[in-house]
């Protein structure tokens, strides 16, 4: 499994986050090979009615190095039931007259 970090944008005619200028996206993808795995990120960020840019960073999850405290735990075993599993952190356009 692994964990990449994406930068994305929302796609014109995605109504539910239109008021968004970008976003960094989580992606936790099981899969295993990494190129592979960053292809699936891109497919599910573009799924999820956002346009994948640049990949910031990927590491591979190593799941008996998490505690039941770490807050990725819900994210990796998404992503174990379901083969991936997403967390899109998004900021608003600033206001150019603030």
């Amino acid at each position: 499994m692994y964990l990449f970090t994406l930068t994305a944008t929302p796609n014109a005619d995605n109504e539910e986050h239109k008021g968004f200028e970008c976003a960094d996206v989580s992606a936790w993808i099981n899969f295993q090979e990494p190129a592979g795995a960053e292809e699936l990120a891109r497919f599910y960020i573009r799924e999820s009615g956002w346009a994948p840019g640049d990949t910031l960073a990927y590491f591979e999850v190593v799941e008996d190095a998490l505690d039941d405290d770490d807050e990725s735990l819900e994210f990796v075993r998404e992503a174990r039931e379901f083969g991936h599993s997403l967390l899109i952190e998004a900021w608003e356009e600033e206001d150019d007259d603030a």
